[in-house]
């Protein structure tokens, strides 16, 4: 298990401070906080299936270090070698080796490695994934500008991509090695999931900012828009505990602290700001929501159905 109780700003603080462990034994901070969804613009296919090719013809082919919030971890070729070295006597052997000093050794089994990777360019990794592909994209010389100019250029996260891995893996606290890729509220799931049994709030007036809240695009008929093949639609996830009231008389009151990946930000991708209501229809629990000033003059104003995280 991994900590819990984290926060999404604590969520997507781990994107944009990223430990990679060098081929030189150095670590380099990398941000991974570029939006990123599948079959748009922002993909970058080329730079995926050349690491496809790479990670099918030689697999995991050097130590790696991953870094979580229960420690390092570090996957051993060694240790693979001789779990296979057992595995051919007939006795299938399993070795995590803990040195008590917040560092794990393991083989290179049991991971969906090929998974985890390919999703980093679809926008659904989590940060420990991250780490993974930039760690081979280096070895492979896959990265000859840099890892931070490869993260820029070809990794990056979508709007469920981000909640259903908070959800996943911070509010959860599932294990980096564990996928959620088919939790009904994981990261590649569609937004209409979210929503699925969660208390939905009709007016704003009972907003608790104590709670954290999920709040989902709508089409012209008030339902939330599932994304997916369909139309592109879009979900974000609010901070608990912080809420602040606006200086104008006559909008609703509070303001919530929203943390999302979104296309419409002025710098594509993961971002943070204050929402505040500016309307909202209680018959179909539609609110008109405000993005702040870090949102694209078109793409400020958002029409949004709410749930409560529980």
């Amino acid at each position: 298990m991994e900590k819990l109780n984290v926060t999404p700003k604590e969520f997507k603080a781990r994107y944009n401070n990223l430990p990679v462990r060098r081929l030189d034994g150095t670590i380099e901070t990398v941000r991974v906080n570029r939006y990123v969804l599948n079959h748009s613009k922002w993909f970058n296919p080329g730079a995926m299936e050349e690491f496809r090719k790479k990670y099918f013809s030689r697999r995991i082919d050097r130590d790696l270090s991953i870094f979580t919030t229960s420690g390092e971890v570090k996957v051993r070729l060694e240790l693979t070698k001789e779990e296979n070295r057992w595995e051919k006597r007939g006795i299938p052997m399993r070795f995590e080796l803990d040195n008590k000093k917040g560092e794990t050794q393991i083989s290179t089994h049991d991971v969906d490695w090929g998974g985890f990777c390919v999703y980093c360019f679809l926008g659904k990794g989590a940060p420990e994934h991250y780490q993974i592909v930039l760690q081979l994209a280096e070895h492979w010389d896959l990265a000859p500008n840099g890892l931070q100019a490869y993260a820029d250029s070809a990794l990056g996260l979508d709007c469920n991509g981000f909640v259903g891995n908070y959800i996943w893996y911070g509010k959860k606290g599932k294990a980096w090695s564990k996928p959620g890729f088919n939790d009904l509220k994981g990261p590649d799931s569609i937004i209409t999931n979210f929503f699925k049994g969660a208390p939905a709030v009709t007016r704003w007036e009972d907003i608790k900012s104590s709670n954290t809240y999920i709040f989902g695009l709508v089409d012209h008929t008030g339902h939330v828009v599932p994304g997916g093949k369909g139309p592109a639609g879009h979900i974000m996830i609010t901070q608990a505990g912080e809420s602040s009231k606006r200086l104008n008389w006559d909008t609703y009151n509070p303001r919530l602290w929203v943390v999302e990946s979104t296309a419409g930000a002025i710098n594509p991708g993961l971002t943070e700001g204050w929402y505040e209501c500016i309307d909202y229809d209680q018959k179909k629990g539609v609110f008109t929501l405000d993005r702040g000033p870090d949102i694209m003059p078109l793409h400020r104003q958002i029409s949004c159905k709410i749930v409560q995280l529980v």
